[in-house]
């Protein structure tokens, strides 16, 4: 069963975001094309994936 989606802050990454954004970096995917499937700013995956 689904977890429900937790409501989205505009401001501040959600667990589920982070974990999916490692999961598609490590699996090969760029900047962009995650940026494009999150949701979110190329910028925003760039940082986030700089801190670790």
């Amino acid at each position: 069963m689904p977890l429900p989606e937790a409501e989205r802050s505009g401001r501040y990454l959600s667990l589920e975001e982070r974990l999916r954004i490692a999961d598609l970096h490590l699996g090969g995917t760029g900047v962009r094309a995650i940026a494009a499937l999150v949701g979110r700013s190329a910028a925003t995956i760039s940082r986030e994936l700089a801190r670790g």
